[in-house]
């Protein structure tokens, strides 16, 4: 895909833009953004640079390549190649080579529906061609190329387009910075829950009178997530069995009141038994195979593994711990609609009079 710039020229009225020119690309990306149309803001947003230059897309382009994606799948695409073939299929021919531009009587392929009507919509002139091969296939290349001229119908000079880009970046931070104002005014009493936001703790029932506890994130266990074991009579967490460590995995318990346990160290990796009565690891090895024997030695079955991803799903979270997490999960989106709610307020007043 090819889109050749093309330049504008218009007018600015002091430090103020109160232009069309102006508003219509202000709201034309961020309208393109609030309605998933990202190959239309992605296009008109490179069209405010101050020079913007030719672009060539290819499948492989990491800030573009999606486009030719949506391309790909889209029902005009499909129609435009399958004509083709279907023509050559009809003349018997093994090979196309086709051009169409607006001198033609055929038009390029044109997108009417989506993202790619706005982002596109009529292409400038559009290059199929392919081979067949002998097995019935074809192998296409298809090259589209449209001019780069999103505008409205009075141009715009390059102070202009400038403005564009500084009108919208300066509407951003001031809608950012008073709605962060407001939220820190009118909910001070929860501003100490801001540094807790994203870490949520769980208490699960290991066996009634056993709990496992880790948090998500876990900042015992740095960038990866452990767990430990404490007693269910202890309310604050702090009798936990020490010397089984932090763990990664543990066994399904069998029974109520196990007298081991069969878990995996966060710390070296190995696999340990630890004896539950007596506080103390009993078998350290790194290969799960040589655990499982001295785990069936102590007279037990096949132990099933519960590892740390699937511990919400194995064990049952306590109802205190619930609640606790719910509370944090509606304190957070509370604060979120708090937030959001004068943004949004912000951002259209300030469009609506500048």
């Amino acid at each position: 895909m090819v889109f050749p710039s093309q330049k504008d020229e218009g007018v600015l009225w002091g430090g103020v833009i109160r232009d069309p020119a102006c508003t219509f690309y202000f709201k034309g990306v961020l309208g393109f953004r609030l309605t998933g149309k990202r190959a239309s803001a992605d296009f008109l947003e490179r069209s405010l640079s101050l020079e913007p230059k030719d672009l060539t897309i290819t499948a492989g382009d990491k800030k573009y390549g999606y486009v030719v994606n949506e391309i790909k799948k889209s029902d005009e695409y499909q129609e435009y190649v399958d004509r083709y073939i279907a023509q050559a299929d009809s003349a018997g021919e093994g090979s196309i080579a086709q051009m169409n531009d607006p001198q033609q009587k055929v038009k390029s392929i044109q997108f009417n529906k989506g993202d790619l009507s706005t982002a596109i919509h009529g292409a400038t002139s559009t290059k199929i061609t392919g081979h067949k091969n002998t097995d019935g296939n074809w192998d296409i290349q298809v090259t589209i190329t449209d001019t780069y001229d999103f505008g409205p119908p009075k141009g715009n000079n390059m102070t202009t387009i400038y403005c564009r880009k500084k009108r919208f970046e300066r509407l951003f931070k001031i809608g950012l910075l008073m709605s962060l104002s407001l939220l820190l005014l009118t909910v001070p009493q929860h501003v100490y829950g801001l540094a807790g936001l994203a870490e949520q703790s769980h208490d699960l029932y290991y066996t009634k009178d056993i709990l496992i506890y880790f948090g998500n994130p876990s900042d015992t266990c740095s960038a990866q997530s452990c767990f430990y074991l404490y007693r269910a009579d202890d309310r604050y967490g702090f009798d936990y069995f020490k010397n089984s460590g932090r763990l990664i995995a543990i066994n399904a318990p069998t029974t109520d009141q196990p007298s081991y346990i069969l878990g995996k160290s966060f710390a070296d990796g190995q696999w340990i038994i630890y004896d539950i009565q007596r506080d103390e690891e009993i078998f350290h090895h790194d290969d799960f195979g040589e655990a499982v024997n001295e785990w069936k030695r102590l007279g037990f079955e096949e132990p099933k593994i519960v590892e740390m991803d699937h511990l919400l799903d194995q064990f049952e979270e306590t109802r205190e711990s619930k609640r606790s997490n719910r509370e944090l999960t509606n304190l957070f989106i509370g604060m979120g609609a708090m937030f959001a709610l004068p943004f949004l307020v912000i951002v259209m007043i300030v469009w609506a009079f500048f």
